[in-house]
């Protein structure tokens, strides 16, 4: 039997470049192809490095860090989600690729093996193609354009996920999910290349002369001229 796993994730926010958003709630729906809910997952995540939450995130989260002081590290939580999910074939879903990306580096903070990363399809995405739109749209939106009610919290994980699991029921039929691995996922998320290749100093000596040669030509018409 294959499930549908919406997942949503909260994590404490940063300052500093280079610093991992450490999770600190992990929230899912569990649903059935008959679109049935079958179960939901929520838990508090005790982050590695912010022993503090700053104020920031729990402004947004609603989340105090003495809710998650007592709690179990990543790693022990991810593995009960992971039993959770369980063996049978599963679909992953976020809404927006930021929750995936954060999930990947704190499996790398935590020595996580990524064997469980399959199937991955980012729902917002989805959503802007079959509604034809140039610009994502936030989950609350995407609810209204569907005539949804959102339900709970925003910024809570597990009503996230619910909400984002109303909008996958509603776009089922239409959707075009994609199998696929953690080795090709781990090259989709890969940080992309922006430095250009260097040119060989010849070739760049001649670009050079060329265009001062046109700045002469075009200095050169401009005198002639009456």
């Amino acid at each position: 039997m294959t499930t549908y796993i919406i997942f949503d994730l909260e994590w404490v926010a940063t300052f500093a470049k280079g610093q991992i958003p450490e999770v600190i709630s992990i929230g899912a729906v569990k649903l059935d192809r008959q679109m049935n809910e079958c179960d939901q997952f929520a838990s508090y995540v005790r982050p590695k490095r912010a022993r503090m939450l700053n104020k920031r995130t729990t402004r947004m989260t609603k989340i105090r860090p003495e809710d998650v002081q007592s709690q179990d590290n990543f790693a022990k939580v991810w593995k009960r989600f992971l039993q959770w999910i369980g063996e049978e074939e599963y679909f992953l879903l976020t809404w927006g690729p930021t929750d995936i990306h954060t999930l990947l580096q704190n499996c790398k903070l935590h020595h996580v093996s990524l064997e469980w990363l399959r199937n991955y399809n980012d729902l917002q995405a989805e959503f802007g193609r079959l509604q034809s739109l140039k610009n994502q749209s936030g989950l609350m939106e995407a609810l209204e354009a569907l005539h949804l009610k959102p339900i709970g919290a925003h910024h809570s994980a597990v009503d996230d996920a619910r909400n984002t699991a109303q909008i996958f029921k509603a776009l089922y039929d239409r959707l075009q999910l994609k199998r696929n691995n953690h080795v090709g996922l781990l090259k989709a998320f890969a940080p992309k290349q922006t430095r250009r290749p260097s040119r060989p100093l010849e070739t760049a000596v001649r670009t050079r002369r060329g265009k001062a040669q046109d700045r002469i030509g075009e200095a050169t018409r401009a005198c002639r001229q009456p």
